[in-house]
């Protein structure tokens, strides 16, 4: 069941205060919508590391490859560690460190030649770790700023909704 139900308790005015969270802005982001995120992004960009490491040629080297599985096998073990019955103050540490994870794998994958729809995927989980950021600054205020390699990649022309609707369809095809 996740952190869902712990960080319901995380006050409207903390989500208020993320940027890009207003009312008159993009849609209000939930901690339901973060974890919902981090559970789209995972197998998204595990396909993606998958399929371009088992081309002939491969597009990514295979220690790219073995670097960005094992980003992405602690951002799973993480993601499976958080609880329900977790606080907010509690999930936020290790929400961070799948920020931090995801963020390796982005900035590992940015400078490739990803043919699409896997450079998509790339761009699209660009998108959002910055809304994950900003859960976990308003939660753990001295969180460190997104890395400026992920927020340059992070493309101007795709929206968090766009961005959401791509890795919720690479996450379906995954399974």
């Amino acid at each position: 069941m996740k952190i869902r139900h712990a960080l319901y308790a995380l006050p409207i005015v903390a989500l208020l205060a993320m940027p890009g969270c207003t009312s008159t802005g993009s849609p209000l982001v939930t901690p339901y919508q973060v974890v919902t995120d981090i559970g789209t992004m995972i197998p998204a960009l595990q396909t993606t590391v998958q399929t371009l490491a088992a081309q002939n040629p491969p597009i990514i080297t295979a220690d790219v490859a073995a670097k960005v599985q094992a980003l992405l096998a602690q951002a799973q073990t993480l993601d499976n560690s958080l609880s329900g019955s977790m606080e907010a103050t509690q999930s936020a540490p290790i929400v961070q460190q799948i920020e931090t994870d995801l963020n390796g794998v982005v900035t590992a994958l940015a400078g490739l030649p990803l043919p699409p729809p896997y450079n998509t995927y790339v761009q699209a989980a660009a998108v959002l770790l910055p809304v994950i950021e900003a859960f976990v600054t308003s939660v753990i205020p001295t969180a460190p700023p997104v890395p400026a390699a992920v927020s340059a990649e992070a493309p101007k022309s795709m929206t968090i909704s766009q961005a959401r609707m791509v890795l919720e369809g690479a996450a379906a095809a995954h399974k």
